[in-house]
């Protein structure tokens, strides 16, 4: 009986077994053909792109060039290296981007005459710059360096993009291209690519093998950088020199010093600080500048008190105090007060604007008394420290100082301290001086600070004519951030002028409510501001973006308004996109048909009822349609 239990147990395992996989783990997915060109379609698609080789149509001829050696690669010389003689640039520029793709030197001489030719870098989507970036890298760098070394018309074109911030590819070229003594002189010339985290450590790398000038080039301009670029590979020309090599230069090394003491180096300062002892003045200055990044060090605040003894230049003293205001020291308080009595008008200066500086607010009723001073300098100087310090309660001493002071420069900021404060209750004083043209620029700033209702009935006053578009813009964007409900028909009424990269930077801050502005901007009789509202749709969020266009799609009367709208589209609905490409692929108009079919390049699949369509149009009586097509199969079929 056990027996025969077993023997059903074992059966049972075995069928169960037979049903399994022999080895446990995870199905292996199989294994999707790659879609494939039968050859009557490629037939039909080489003799369109054939007939399209020889296009009245340049735009024609050139899709057909770029595209021809797809189907047939035995046909190159015949049409594609033929191309590079077409009187067109856009025939020859497609017949280059052709040979790089299937890595063919014939377009070599080409590229090279169309580098050195400033006239074909007008329009950037043209430039032959981008073929040459698009090539392996020593060979770009090699076409490069001929064109920079003979054509110095093209030199600033090509640089600026290479270096251009962000981007991509800079770094290897500044690489490749460093050594020759044009783009050298250039670099040198525009040390601001630098500023670029990404470019900065080869500015590093390079200092070793500049000569003098240069190197004391450098040294200025890392000066102006903040204090997040690390400079400390410059202690090494602090350090004394190795056996059998001769001592750096003393200025080279006074001018790593120099950036080194700015950020607070111990070392840098050391050999900065005696420099305060010469007669010079503007060493003495230059000094002062560089040990005040160790402003808090009891040694550079000593070598610094001795300047206020005894007649100083005015900048000295400035220098001096900015010392002790970074080192958060009021002990100079006192002797600051004494040069207030000073008969140096200098001194007084430099004193009424550390005033604030160094004692705060509590400084307030003195520098509101130095606003009636007989100097205009002083009544200069003590409305920048009023402005920095901020308060409400010196409106009404800013406010009478306007209606008494002559001059233009100290009316100036006066204006602008009354800004800085930035209460509603400045308005009754500004309101009115946008019609004045001595500080018409200072008080529209300084209402556009005012994030108060009451400001908008001024602002919009800037919106007129008579005000630069500069002014009107800034007025614009303030209405729209104190109120973006009241600002809309305000906005309505400027869409005619409003500025390059308004709506971007507005989408950006003002995201979900500024949806109906760029909806009105769609409507703008000007083409750039239709095509910049639908670029900045894409900063307010997906959902409200895709509403309005697809709305928009159908509504806008602009063509190519149209055309971006429907690339948009696709980008956003990705894999569900062919419903709206494919019902404009018999659309009246030309351009959104072309750009239909061009997209389903990228949409459509292989197993996709738009391969029929397509197919169909390799028939169609106009030629353009029929390369298009031609070319959207091949990139469906992922033909190389």
């Amino acid at each position: 009986m056990n027996g025969h239990r077993i023997l059903a147990c074992v059966v049972a395992v075995l069928a169960l077994l037979s049903t399994a996989p022999l080895v446990a783990g995870p199905k292996k997915p199989a294994k999707v053909a790659a879609p494939t060109l039968d050859k009557d379609l490629a037939n039909e698609i080489f003799a369109v792109l054939e007939r399209g080789t020889r296009s009245a149509d340049m735009e024609t001829r050139a899709t057909a060039v770029a595209s021809i050696a797809r189907v047939r690669p035995e046909v190159l010389k015949d049409y594609v290296v033929d191309a590079l003689k077409d009187p067109q640039w856009i025939v020859r520029r497609a017949s280059i981007a052709a040979l790089i793709r299937i890595k063919d030197t014939a377009y070599r001489e080409a590229l090279g005459q169309a580098i050195a030719n400033s006239t074909l870098y007008e329009r950037k989507e043209l430039s032959p710059l981008a073929l040459v970036l698009s090539l392996p890298m020593e060979e770009a760098i090699q076409l490069l360096e001929e064109a920079l070394t003979k054509v110095k018309d093209v030199r600033d074109i090509i640089l600026q993009e290479i270096f251009r911030k962000d981007s991509p590819l800079a770094a290897q070229f500044y690489e490749g291209l460093r050594k020759i003594p044009a783009v050298k002189q250039w670099v040198m010339d525009n040390l601001t690519i630098f500023k670029d985290l990404k470019m900065y450590p080869l500015l590093v790398k390079t200092t070793p093998e500049l000569e003098k000038a240069d190197l004391l080039k450098v040294f200025k301009y890392l000066e102006t950088l903040d204090a997040s670029y690390d400079v400390s590979f410059l202690k090494a020309y602090l350090l004394p020199p190795k056996k059998g090599v001769a001592p750096y230069d003393e200025e080279v090394v006074e001018g790593a010093a120099f950036n080194l003491a700015l950020r607070g180096d111990p070392k840098g300062v050391e050999i900065i600080l005696p420099i305060c002892d010469e007669n010079d003045i503007h060493r003495q200055l230059r000094c002062l500048q560089g040990v005040k990044g160790l402003a808090t060090d009891p040694e550079v605040k000593e070598r610094a008190k001795l300047f206020l003894y005894g007649d100083p230049d005015p900048d000295v003293l400035y220098a001096v105090y900015d010392i002790f205001v970074t080192a958060k020291d009021d002990s100079i308080y006192d002797r600051v007060l004494q040069r207030l009595q000073s008969t140096n008008l200098g001194h007084r200066a430099a004193s009424v604007f550390f005033l604030g500086r160094l004692k705060g607010n509590r400084a307030l009723p003195q520098l509101h008394e130095l606003l009636r001073d007989g100097s205009s300098i002083i009544r200069l100087r003590a409305a920048q420290a009023i402005g920095e310090l901020r308060q409400a309660e010196s409106i009404p001493f800013l406010a009478d100082a306007l209606k008494h002071d002559a001059d233009e420069a100290v009316k100036k900021e006066l204006v602008k301290a009354l800004g800085s404060i930035g209460e509603k209750s400045i308005l009754d004083t500004v309101s009115f001086l946008i019609f004045d043209p001595t500080v018409r620029d200072e008080a529209i700033e300084a209402i556009c600070k005012v994030r108060h209702r009451e400001a908008i009935a001024t602002l919009r006053n800037v919106l007129q004519t008579q005000f630069t578009k500069e002014q009107r813009s800034a007025a614009l964007k303030a209405i729209i951030q104190i109120s973006p409900a009241e600002g809309f028909n305000t906005f309505k009424g400027c869409l005619g002028w409003i500025p390059e990269g308004f709506l971007e930077e507005l989408a950006q801050e003002v995201k979900g409510e500024f949806v109906p502005y760029l909806a009105a901007a769609l409507e703008s009789i000007n083409d750039r501001v239709r095509e910049e509202a639908v670029l900045a749709f894409r900063h307010v969020g997906a959902e409200a973006e895709l509403k309005v266009l697809e709305r928009e799609m159908f509504s806008a009367k602009d063509v190519k308004l149209r055309v971006k709208i429907l690339e948009r589209l696709a980008e956003l609905k990705g894999d569900a996109a062919m419903e709206l490409i494919g019902a404009f692929f018999k659309d009246e108009n030309r351009d959104l048909r072309l750009a239909s079919i061009r997209l389903a390049a990228k949409y459509a699949k292989a197993d996709s009822p738009a391969v029929a369509t397509l197919r169909g149009m390799l028939m169609d009586p106009d030629e353009a349609y029929r390369v298009a097509a031609s070319v959207s199969l091949m990139d469906i079929f992922l033909v190389p």
